[in-house]
């Protein structure tokens, strides 16, 4: 969904607002009321086209950004999906039935300044740096947490998958498992706490990492980097790539059967 459809829909909700109030007597003074964009957000099975059991949830950082998530299955297997750069939670809608199926309870969400998610008001407007994705996937881990989730895993596709890396060095004890579908930068700051980048991230994790990675893809990171991060991860000896010919990038690789079953593998042992 795109900033301008979310601009348009905040609009439509003031000019409903003001149609109300904005007759007769002038009302008494009161705080404007600030319209959040992940409240604008359509329910998951409309706005993804599927047709699994789905909630709507807006979530809270930990700076206040509200991000738009919602919530496939139930149950103490947690499992957090982060989307490619420009994506949105329905980038995952293909996969999600697979997941929930799996005994999953699955957390997905619009990364801040995409989709229905806010931006904060210092944004710098270019989302290749400054911005604290890490958080949002925070609040996600801390949702499903607070919902039930004994365990859970943090699965992301491109970004999405330096953001999960990054997040699981940031939350270390918050997370048992981090599955990152072609990270396609080790040097990419997706957090503005200390643990900034993968390369900062790996020495912090402590939880079994899945690297998946395609030998022509040129937006990834190649398999020496990858095997360079499992290693420098306290969680190493139970840690591991897959490496797929092809170019196959992102959440595209679960459509091959040697990344969907190391997928499936990983999910059952670590969530």
């Amino acid at each position: 969904m795109s900033r301008s459809v979310v601009c348009t829909a905040i609009a439509v909700l003031a000019f409903a607002a003001c149609a109300a109030g904005c007759g007769g007597e002038e009302p008494d003074a009161a705080e404007p009321t600030e319209v959040s964009v992940p409240a604008t957000a359509p329910d998951p099975n409309d706005r993804c086209a599927i047709d699994i059991p789905a909630e709507r949830v807006v979530l809270t950082a930990e700076d206040g950004v509200r991000v738009a998530a919602a919530t496939f299955g139930s149950g103490p297997r947690g499992l957090v999906l982060l989307p490619q750069r420009g994506s949105d939670l329905c980038g995952w809608a293909d996969h999600l039935p697979t997941f929930v199926n799996a005994g999953m309870h699955v957390l997905a969400i619009d990364p801040r300044c995409t989709g229905y998610s806010d931006c904060p008001a210092d944004d710098p407007g270019d989302d290749s740096s400054g911005r604290d994705y890490a958080a949002d996937a925070g609040a996600a881990i801390a949702e499903l947490h607070r919902l039930g989730a004994a365990k859970v895993v943090v699965m992301g596709a491109s970004l999405g998958a330096a953001t999960a890396f990054v997040a699981a060095g940031r939350y270390p004890d918050q997370v048992s498992g981090v599955i990152a579908l072609s990270i396609f930068s080790t040097s990419f700051s997706a957090s503005l706490s200390s643990v900034r980048t993968a390369t900062d991230a790996a020495p912090h994790i402590t939880a079994p990492i899945l690297i998946t990675l395609s030998t022509m893809d040129s937006s990834s990171i190649k398999e020496g980097a990858a095997e360079s991060l499992i290693h420098a991860a306290k969680s190493r000896s139970t840690s591991s790539t897959v490496v797929l010919e092809g170019s196959a990038h992102g959440w595209h690789m679960l459509n091959d059967d040697k990344v969907s079953n190391a997928v499936t593998a990983f999910l059952t042992t670590n969530a």
